[in-house]
């Protein structure tokens, strides 16, 4: 780790050093009265329009530049691959995945890497380019004073940068000292550090295959490639009970840049009694010791919800038509598991089809549970109105999930029925009047 630091503030540091007495603009200054070899940078990479350069560093044969922009990743990363075809390199493939883009291509030994990433509104532009980055060397170029060092050699003849050569080493060591003992305002380790010089883990989707007995992840790297074996950890645990699985495991892989891969993490898992255990909460860690040094390691850990449907099964109710204010329990038989933590009982309306004005599609109330045992379950329908109603158990809140549910039994709630007693006497409009007005009470 501490040498791949080294060797790029190494590399910094002497590209500054020999940048130092470099001049793109005019190259031939004749003020200064002295001639010495000339060194300029040779490289036609372009900077994307309208962006800010953070770093920019190079030595013999490479290059690395820093860039700040506010557009999208992906419009980078087309740009660079139009623009480098443009200066001969072969056609690549723009590879991108949320918030984050990557451009890779080869010609003869030369490499380009480019990495977009957006975040907090600015998208950080990453580019490698190893094999293309040469130092021209223009001989007997006069020198303007201003470009010279503070100490001019005495002997005119003495090439100036073989000495500067000497003063980057000295700096080298200076900056290697900095990087053991570095100091109090010293970046953060990754944003010196190059993305494509380490792997880069972070686990995007957790699934469970129930035909082959599997817990599955995806793990994506979008750092340097990285081949060999890789520590992941899962634990699953249930909400509602004191179940829980932890398990660490060592899994070969082979990620390239963008590799986004379904890793097998478990091939022997039998989920648990699905009637009570119908959701697990899956966490998974990719390299949870960080024995694989990363550019960031906070970004290993997913969580998810996995869900499997409970198995609830509805034999029976114990009426089908109600008398609505007639009782408050109800009994619904079947198979329900041993506890009802996580399940609901829902009696729910369908309206679509009625064809009443200002009817709603349906509805969903939740029925309040009085008694739970495996085999029957007791519950309160006192507040359902008059109506045609479907009776389902969910394994869990389907308000706020994409619950499973059981099949649907369907119960009538009827009004009260009214009874007249005719009788030979005179007729009394108000007792008939009151009778019909409490039958239809709801």
């Amino acid at each position: 780790m501490k040498s791949l630091l080294l060797l790029q503030a190494i590399l910094l540091l002497s590209t500054a050093a020999v940048n130092y007495y470099s001049s793109v603009d005019s190259p031939v200054m004749e003020s200064a009265g002295y001639k010495g070899d000339f060194v300029i940078a040779d490289h036609n990479i372009p900077v994307y329009p309208g962006s800010k350069i953070i770093k920019e560093s190079s030595s013999d044969g490479n290059y690395n530049l820093v860039l700040e922009t506010t557009d999208q990743p992906e419009e980078v990363a087309f740009y660079y691959k139009k623009e480098m075809q443009k200066l001969g390199w072969p056609d690549g493939s723009v590879m991108s995945v949320k918030n984050s883009a990557a451009l890779m291509l080869s010609d003869n030994g030369k490499q380009f890497a480019l990495k977009a990433v957006f975040k907090n509104g600015k998208t950080r532009v990453d580019i490698v380019m190893i094999g293309n980055f040469n130092l021209t060397v223009i001989p007997e170029a006069t020198v303007h004073s201003n470009d010279l060092p503070t100490v001019v050699p005495d002997d005119p003849n003495e090439n100036v940068y073989q000495r500067e050569t000497q003063a980057v080493d000295k700096v080298s060591s200076i900056a290697e000292q900095e990087l053991i003992d570095p100091p109090e305002d010293t970046m953060a380790e990754s944003n010196q550090t190059n993305p494509f010089l380490k792997p880069e883990f972070e686990v995007t989707d957790i699934a469970y295959w129930p035909e082959r007995t599997r817990i599955r992840a995806m793990v994506k790297n979008s750092g340097k490639p990285y081949e060999g074996n890789l520590e992941i950890r899962v634990n699953l645990s249930d909400p509602y009970s004191e179940y829980t699985l932890d398990r660490t495991v060592s899994v070969p892989v082979s990620l390239n840049v963008t590799d986004n891969e379904w890793l097998t993490l478990l091939t022997d898992f039998v989920w648990p009694e699905p009637i009570d255990h119908s959701t697990l909460n899956a966490v998974v860690a990719a390299d949870p010791e960080n024995r694989i040094e990363e550019n960031d390691e906070q970004n290993n850990h997913f969580h998810k919800t996995l869900r499997v449907p409970c198995g609830i099964h509805i034999e029976a109710l114990s009426n089908q038509h109600l008398v609505k204010g007639k009782g408050e329990d109800f009994a619904i038989y079947g198979e329900f598991g041993s506890q009802q933590l996580g399940k609901y009982v829902c009696a729910e309306t369908d309206y679509s089809q009625s064809n009443l004005p200002g009817a709603t599609e349906d509805t969903r109330t939740n029925l309040w549970v009085k008694s739970w045992k495996p085999s029957a379950v007791i519950v309160d329908v006192s507040g359902l109105g008059t109506g045609f109603y479907e009776i389902k158990f969910y394994c869990s809140d389907p308000e706020t999930t994409e619950a499973y549910s059981s099949n649907a039994k369907v119960l009538q709630i009827v009004r009260k029925r009214i009874k007249i007693q005719l009788s030979s006497g005179a007729f009394n409009a108000s007792d008939m009047a009151n009778a019909m007005a409490e039958g239809y009470e709801d």
